[in-house]
């Protein structure tokens, strides 16, 4: 649920109806949950849960702890503070998955953006089940995804056949990362994926598209339908300064409109921010006419910058040696962002997105109703399947018949029948 909205446990009844379940959420309606994982988590036979929370108003305390609630004979989850709750992380994503390959479910919690820090480095857990509590993997072992700033999307795979998970993630202004997993440290696959990766990926999908038994990685990104472009020539920038020596980080994106490097926020929202780039330029002229060096000085030289170079959407599909070629979606594949991944049928993939709540310049991101990706043809169509912002796709059973179940922000939960 969203801040103070407990969030509810549905457990479907042998006829195929769903009953909330009686756990309490409540004394958490606070915590605005973005991510849960179900897995026996100590080894009694019984699915336990993990709950994670995020927001842009809390970056340290109780919002952002994780939960891990237990199953008991009952088949009652019971919350149990002392296994998780003494880790803070605004989660995007939680995977459950035997990463050090012992018999036990460890857990994987990535995190996209910091409160109130948008673009600074976040950080990222990877916790190792002792079988009685959980303990962060040692640093040698999480180096390398230490250093990915954003992740939105993330999964285990065994892709180099070492009967070990190596690491899949995707993030904000990041490259799709491959790091292979030797059983002592995740190192990262270098030539693995193509240059010029960088991009703004909300999810990821793993799937043998072209049936040759390798896995290939579908990619969620912004799409093409917007005034934002970027390329290696003319990239999407994020700059993060303390540009005034307030104490305080800013973070100003730009983008290229008629070949030159452009702020994307309108003067009166930048200057909410840095007022002191209103000194000298009063007038909506003068603040257009500056360029970025006159308006930010040595700030603009000393920030950490940050790029995208494709906004496209699409597929990078594994040749020999680990090495993915990428094969951007059709036209259509790029009509608005795209934030989940899911099978439909067996040459067939959902695609769903949109994203409404965005700055007016932009305008809303809402064209996608249901995208379907052949993977016979490499090509996708539209249904008119939903409307909205839609957020999780997720293939379920009910009744013995298949099922995709559509996550759409601020709308109820909506059932598709699955024809196969």
């Amino acid at each position: 649920g969203a801040k103070s909205q407990a969030s509810a446990l549905f457990t479907q009844q042998k006829e195929g109806s769903f009953s909330k379940d009686q756990i309490s959420f409540k004394t958490h309606a606070l915590n605005e949950d973005t991510a849960a994982v179900f897995a026996d988590f100590n080894n009694d036979g019984r699915l336990d849960l993990v709950v994670g929370s995020a927001g842009y108003e809390f970056n340290s305390g109780e919002a952002i702890q994780l939960r891990a609630y237990l199953q008991n004979q009952d088949q009652k989850f019971i919350f149990t503070p002392e296994l998780l709750s003494s880790f803070e992380i605004e989660a995007s994503k939680i995977i459950a998955a035997d990463i050090d390959n012992d018999g036990l479910v460890d857990l994987s919690i990535s995190s996209s953006a910091t409160a109130m820090n948008f673009g600074s480095a976040t950080s990222h857990l990877l916790l190792k089940n002792t079988g009685f509590s959980f303990e962060p993997f040692p640093k040698q072992f999480t180096y390398e995804i230490d250093k990915i700033s954003s992740i939105t999307d993330h999964t285990w795979i065994d892709l180099d056949s070492n009967n070990t998970l190596d690491f899949v993630g995707v993030g904000l202004f990041e490259a799709p990362r491959v790091l292979l997993n030797d059983g002592k440290t995740l190192k990262s696959c270098e030539n693995c994926i193509p240059t010029n990766m960088t991009g703004l990926w909300n999810t990821l999908y793993i799937a043998d598209v072209n049936l040759d038994g390798q896995s290939d990685i579908l990619l969620g990104n912004w799409g093409a339908n917007s005034i934002l472009k970027a390329s290696k020539e003319e990239p999407i920038t994020l700059y993060i300064n303390d540009f005034d020596d307030n104490g305080k980080t800013d973070a100003l994106m730009t983008y290229f409109f008629e070949n030159k490097e452009t702020l994307f926020s309108q003067k009166d929202e930048i200057i909410k921010q840095i007022p002191l780039l209103n000194k000298n330029r009063l007038s909506y002229n003068a603040f257009a006419k500056s360029d970025l060096k006159d308006l930010l000085g040595n700030g603009l030289q000393n920030a950490v910058q940050k790029q995208v170079h494709t906004l496209y959407s699409g597929v990078l599909r594994q040749g020999e040696g680990l090495k993915f070629e990428w094969v951007p979606f059709d036209k259509m594949g790029q009509i608005g962002p795209i934030f989940a991944i899911e099978k439909w049928s067996n040459d067939e993939l959902f695609l769903g997105g949109n994203h409404t709540e965005i700055n007016t310049l932009m305008a809303r991101q809402d064209a996608i109703r249901g995208l379907f990706y052949n993977t016979k043809s490499n090509s996708i169509s539209q249904r008119p399947l939903y409307r909205g912002a839609l957020r999780s796709a997720k293939r379920t059973i009910i009744n013995d018949k298949p099922y995709l179940l559509l996550g759409i922000n601020n709308k109820a939960l909506k059932t598709i029948s699955v024809l196969e």
